[in-house]
């Protein structure tokens, strides 16, 4: 099998179409594959309508031969995560590949190297018996960004021995909708249990709330509620935004 470098990645957004900016491009197939996870597993109807309409709208603005590419773009960042060691950032890099500037965009994320960094000091022995006690540990983002901490976190895990899509839950949000889209698609390539909120997390309004197909198939939402119904003074949850625990 071919490998897949993040060059190609790369190369196949900015061929999509001439027509349309180099980040437009990358944040309509962004947008345009989380709508399509999340609708996979969508039990409520309005919001499966929405993200529908929503998909559609992005689908409508490019040529039939366009949009098609965003499938095979798909397929090849999914099959580029399965032949890497580990855990890493995709998308970030991909971003930064397209040539576009923080200044031209607005967006400024977290190295990768820094995440790491972050995720080895916090991912300690308290966090070990917290997953030894529940069975799980829970992962709080407040800011998550392109998800680059979240997945540093997991990483971490993986190199101390244990399997992030059995024993992490991810609770993340953002003010920019671009960046829940990022953080969906990231945790859902690597199938880690996942709630990402479309919120203003100071002012504690939330927008909109995507929960990845994993935190659906193992029953998350039940597990989450019986742990915060019976959860004891003290316990942990590591927040990798500021290398804290609550």
């Amino acid at each position: 099998m071919e490998s897949i470098t993040k060059k190609q990645i790369v190369d196949a957004l900015l061929n999509v179409s001439m027509a349309h900016a180099p980040h437009e491009v990358f944040f309509d197939f962004v947008a345009s594959a989380a709508y399509s996870f999340a609708n996979l597993m969508e039990y409520d109807e309005k919001r499966k309508r929405t993200r529908e309409e929503s998909y559609l709208a992005i689908q409508k603005k490019y040529k039939p031969e366009e949009s098609a590419k965003f499938s095979d773009i798909l397929g090849m960042m999914i099959l580029y995560a399965e032949q890497q060691d580990g855990i890493q950032d995709i998308l970030g890099p991909i971003y930064e590949g397209l040539g576009l500037s923080s200044k031209q965009t607005g967006q400024f994320f977290t190295p990768q190297h820094v995440a790491d960094l972050m995720a080895r000091l916090a991912i300690d022995a308290d966090v070990e018996a917290s997953i030894k006690k529940r069975g799980f540990v829970k992962v709080y983002e407040p800011t998550c960004g392109a998800g680059v901490n979240l997945l540093m976190a997991a990483q971490a895990l993986l190199e101390r021995g244990h399997n992030p899509q059995k024993i992490m839950l991810v609770d993340a949000a953002d003010i920019d909708k671009n960046c829940v889209y990022m953080t969906y698609l990231h945790l859902t390539i690597y199938g880690i249990p996942a709630v990402v909120r479309h919120q203003d997390t100071l002012a504690l309004a939330i927008w909109d709330r995507w929960e990845t197909p994993e935190y659906r198939l193992g029953l998350w939402e039940w597990r989450d509620r019986r742990e915060r119904q019976y959860q004891e003074p003290g316990h942990r949850q590591y927040t990798p935004a500021c290398d804290s625990a609550l």
